[in-house]
């Protein structure tokens, strides 16, 4: 039986995840925000405006933001959550795979008589917890209003004292219908394109006495509002208790939730960052909030602060409900742009590729991706007298493919990660240009698999004895390779053979990067049959990581189109609003594809061409098209 999962981070932690330039953007001052120059602090004022939603102009605007619904599509929820207690009477819990989300507010009014006012919130997200997880795998049409019911008729039956509002939401099995159960003033909202789609209402007896379910003298469950709300790919859901939406207006929460996807911010992160404003709002005074606005409208009052409370967020992206497969992550073209935040296109030159700002206000995302930058800087250290600790790989992969001739593998086990590219020339011979890569990959990580946990591992041996496999498999063609080991707990191995590539980042710098092999321009060294290289060629070598550095991992794909002062640019950015390994390789991965297919900025591949080429009349411009496979790896403490 699993544990009802609550998540309960102190103030500080929430801080430490609200990157400064956004706290700066959005008021926040939990601690003392960095003194930024007055210019750099314009930039960023400027850039939290220009996320603000902008009406279409009339005659319709872009019909990418403005017009047509796309066809429907199976979706799904990425969820996260963030509970800041006060007097720890809020409960929640979120199963995304399920596709529901819940919170319960206990009545604090049960406290006076010293009864415990967070039972019946607990009772009731206990035993809705408990039937969701006992529902078939994806929570098949679970109906928000039976689980509450059933939940309600639980708590009554073990005569639970105390009372509580709640709110559950489900995505329906058909994967377009969010639909949702609520009593009193548990609450949610849907944002779409950076606008308030839908609200609750919340339902009240009187001012500040909300609905709510009890033993005795609380409404009754048929009194809970229900229903349902058609949602789309890129709806961010909000729910939450009146500790969120008491200190928060709905403007300020649009106002969040559109900075935090022009950023790429995941669910986690926008939790967090919802959960530490309405903290602030709801210690701040002569500032008026919901609570203060309704309370002057109800009762006359003239006080103007927030309200203390618990505060519990759980956001919810809408998301394309896919198919992975574990061994080959492929990414669709029509999802690359989704998975770059416009800060990124500014930082590296594609803003004409903005996607959630609109152009005119290029200016004001390059200050900000720039105020970003700036702050980076200040914050990196020299690593001096730093404690040698074990360490370990977090990686993930992002593949974005042309002719699919690519391979990897990623195994966080064994600390190893692959990279294979099929060379396309035996293509016009009618080989499958991808079978030697995927004989590489496939057989070295067949032998990872094998491996007794704990041996270390040689990325030269791994190679080699993956290299032989495949030739005596009879595959045809040929493909570069490399392949990455984390060894003895602290250090990096390498074995690598042509221009399939690595860079060791730290503090958002490039500290490592691989040379690629080459006869002569665009011809790198590789293994095959007859004409490939032999294995005694592969480069080789090892580095000292410490815990923070990234390491990046691709083919030429990814290396032909980015240079390594873009590549640091994003995963600076990444690295400080907390990218997982999964949302940087995405990120790198879409750049790199923008970046491929852009004819008015110049690839590496482009300056290189032009280089080799100088006699030439034409030369080559703009990007490379080619399969592009990232692996991103995090180097973390083994604790963590």
């Amino acid at each position: 039986m699993e544990a009802l999962p609550q998540i309960r981070q102190t103030l500080s932690e929430i801080d430490s995840r609200i990157p400064d330039a956004l706290r700066v953007a959005m008021g926040l001052r939990l601690r003392p925000t960095p003194a930024l120059a007055p210019a750099a602090l314009e930039d960023v004022t400027r850039f939290a405006a220009s996320c603000l939603p902008q009406p279409c102009p009339e005659g319709g605007g872009d019909p990418m933001e403005c017009d047509g619904a796309p066809a429907p599509r199976a979706l799904r929820m990425e969820a996260a959550s963030c509970f800041l207690p006060d007097h720890d009477e809020d409960s929640h819990f979120v199963r995304p795979e399920a596709g529901v989300i819940a919170v319960a507010d206990g009545v604090g009014g049960y406290r006076a008589a010293g009864v415990d006012a967070a039972a019946f919130a607990r009772a009731l997200m206990y035993n809705a917890f408990e039937m969701v997880v006992a529902t078939t795998p994806g929570g098949a049409d679970i109906c928000p209003y039976t689980l509450l019911e059933w939940a309600y008729e639980q708590a009554v039956s073990a005569r639970t004292q105390g009372g509580s509002t709640a709110v559950l939401l489900s995505l329906a099995g058909t994967g377009t219908t969010l639909n949702y159960a609520y009593i009193g003033d548990s609450a949610f909202a849907v944002f779409r394109a950076g606008k308030l789609f839908f609200r609750s209402e919340v339902q009240v007896n009187s001012f500040n006495y909300p609905f709510q379910l009890s033993v005795k003298d609380g409404n009754s469950i048929t009194s809970a509002a229900r229903g349902g709300v058609e949602v789309e790919e890129g709806d961010v859901v909000v729910a939450g208790t009146d500790g969120l939406f008491d200190n928060v207006t709905n403007e300020e929460l649009q106002r969040i939730v559109a900075m935090g996807r022009a950023l790429g911010l995941t669910s986690k992160q926008t939790a967090d960052v919802i959960a530490g404003f309405a903290f602030e709002a709801s210690t701040m005074m002569n500032r008026d909030t919901p609570f203060s606005l309704e309370s002057r409208k109800q009762q006359g009052t003239t006080f103007r602060r927030g309200k203390r409370d618990d505060i519990t967020v759980v956001v919810a992206y809408i998301m394309e409900k896919r198919m992975e497969t574990l061994a080959q992550i492929k990414e669709t073209l029509r999802e690359t742009g989704k998975l770059v935040p416009d800060i990124v296109r500014a930082a590296v030159g594609l803003e004409h590729h903005y996607q959630t700002v609109k152009l005119p206000h290029d200016g004001d995302v390059k200050g900000f991706a720039a105020a970003f930058l700036r702050l980076q800087e200040q914050a990196h250290g020299d690593g001096d007298g730093e404690v040698q600790q074990a360490l370990r790989m977090d990686s993930a992969s992002c593949y974005v493919p042309d002719h699919d001739e690519d391979a990897h593998f990623a195994h966080d086990g064994a600390g190893v990660v692959g990279v294979a590219d099929g060379v396309g020339g035996y293509r016009k011979d009618g080989v499958d240009a991808g079978a030697f890569s995927r004989g590489l990959m496939t057989s070295a990580f067949a032998q990872l698999v094998t491996t007794e946990p704990g041996t270390p591992v040689c990325p030269y041996t791994l190679l080699e004895c993956a290299h032989g496999e495949t030739l005596e498999s009879g595959a045809q063609g040929g493909s570069t390779a490399v392949i990455l080991s984390l060894a003895a707990g602290n250090v990096l191995r390498w074995a690598y053979i042509g221009d399939s590539a690595f860079a060791v980042l730290r503090d958002g710098k490039v500290v490592m990067r691989s040379v690629q092999q080459q006869r002569y321009f665009n011809a790198p060294y590789y293994l095959g049959g007859h004409s490939g290289e032999s294995m005694t060629v592969a480069n080789v070598g090892e580095m000292k990581v410490r815990r923070g550095d990234v390491v990046v991992a691709g083919t030429d794909g990814l290396f032909d189109n980015m240079s390594d002062s873009e590549l640091e640019k994003v995963v600076q950015i990444g690295t400080a609003l907390g990218f997982s390994p999964k949302n940087m390789a995405d990120i790198i991965g879409g750049t790199a594809y923008e970046m491929s297919r852009c004819i008015v900025k110049d690839s590496p591949f482009a300056v290189e061409h032009r280089k080799q080429k100088e006699k030439e009349l034409e030369h080559f411009h703009g990007g490379k098209v080619d399969d592009i496979t990232v692996v991103v790896a995090c180097i973390v403490s083994s604790d963590s």
